[in-house]
């Protein structure tokens, strides 16, 4: 065993070393702050009341306590993810934030295997991981317990095994997405495109086409098991969901740090996390790209665009758009976060491109892309910077106040 494990990690020393910096950036200070930051009032606070057995959490009539709100809006994986981290490291803010991390590295892994078997290209694979590893967006939503990062490592992981033609098991891990956030539905369209690039249309693959999305929907079902088993009925399953839907189609709320699809593009408007005012000295947390990956990641989309006709150009295009483009006509408001998907996808493209410039621009191009998180880090982490550096800051980018 040792032997082996020893080969892999000597074939795979990028690989890990690229893993062991995504670590770092999602799990150094994973317990700052130690309160509820955004919307872990509505997920991490259910989380912990699973934990504790109250029924309450399930049930959109119920009234919650004051300043927290039972999170019944999106299916329940997620929130199973915080109480195993509750249930390992105790219900503190390490607790529910630890799956978030660990799913985020998760992800990368997925990414760097599903690249690998789209392309052939280890470079391509290892440059796509890399940029994902210091993707702004991507830190943040693994160092928040909310659904996002959940969803984003099972639809990757749910892609590697449709590309592999291991079906059943894809079909298992995109339930588990679905059940994790239903923005996970419009990825289905890439998982068909995958499927068909593996199988000649005929009766047989229809059938088992047909198989796969039952598995997937029996997963889904399964994932409600402790709602039932809590005493409530398969007409209170079927309502919850009808309230789900309605939640989504006519939230009319409005909120300070809302943006548009357009905003997403070019990373003009973050969502303000959380903040602590010092003698001196401010803490913020957004939830931010890197500016550096997202913007070269627009000119890549751009100067690649004749080779979507091509594939995998044609998934990686795919993947992009189709988990972008609706939001375009969602009802309800929307939010940075909700480019993430689209923005990890961007990350590959991106690294296509770079693979096939000169290694001295390639470089100075992923060095570029380190230094801009550097340079945005305090808005990731919640370091205590003098008011003139936060001053400074939104002086020169007014619309990330």
């Amino acid at each position: 065993m040792w032997p082996k494990i020893s080969k892999f990690a000597k074939s795979n020393s990028l690989l890990l070393t690229i893993l062991l910096i995504a670590s770092l950036l999602r799990f150094i200070g994973l317990s700052h702050p130690q309160a509820y930051i955004f919307d872990e009032v509505y997920h991490a606070f259910t989380a912990r009341e699973y934990l504790r057995g109250n029924i309450d959490a399930w049930e959109w009539w119920t009234t919650p306590p004051k300043d927290v709100a039972y999170e019944w809006t999106h299916p329940p994986v997620a929130k199973y993810g915080m109480v195993t981290g509750m249930l390992l490291f105790g219900e503190n803010s390490f607790g529910w934030r630890v799956g978030s991390a660990a799913f985020g590295v998760g992800s990368i892994l997925g990414l760097y295997y599903l690249v690998l078997s789209l392309t052939k290209n280890k470079n391509l694979a290892l440059i796509s991981a890399f940029l994902v590893s210091i993707e702004g967006l991507h830190i943040a939503q693994s160092r928040i317990a909310m659904n996002d990062i959940y969803m984003l490592c099972f639809f990757i992981w749910s892609l590697y095994l449709a590309v592999k033609s291991r079906w059943k098991s894809a079909a298992i891990l995109y339930g588990l997405a679905l059940a994790s956030k239903w923005s996970a539905l419009y990825g289905i369209i890439p998982l068909i495109f995958i499927y068909l690039h593996a199988n000649k249309l005929s009766l047989r693959s229809v059938l088992l086409a047909f198989r796969l999305l039952l598995i997937t929907i029996a997963v889904y079902i399964l994932t409600f098991a402790p709602f039932i088993l809590a005493g409530h009925t398969w007409a209170q399953w079927w309502e919850l969901h009808r309230q789900m839907w309605y939640y989504h189609t006519h939230l009319v709320a409005t909120h300070g740090y809302q943006s548009t699809p357009l905003e997403w593009l070019f990373d003009v408007r973050p969502v303000w996390y959380f903040v602590k005012y010092q003698e001196g000295s401010i803490m913020n947390i957004y939830a931010l790209g890197n500016p550096a990956i997202l913007w070269l990641g627009l000119v890549a989309l751009v100067l690649q665009l004749k080779k979507v006709v091509t594939y995998p150009y044609s998934i990686l295009y795919t993947l992009y758009f189709i988990l972008f483009l609706p939001w375009f006509f969602s009802p309800r408001i929307m939010f940075f976060y909700h480019y993430l998907p689209s923005a990890t996808f961007l990350c590959v493209i991106l690294a296509a491109w770079l693979t096939k410039l000169p290694s001295r621009i390639q470089i100075s191009l992923l060095v570029c892309c380190s230094a801009s998180l550097l340079l945005v880090s305090p808005l990731l982490y919640g370091f205590a910077m003098p008011t003139q550096f936060w001053d400074t800051l939104f002086g020169l980018i007014p619309s990330w106040k």
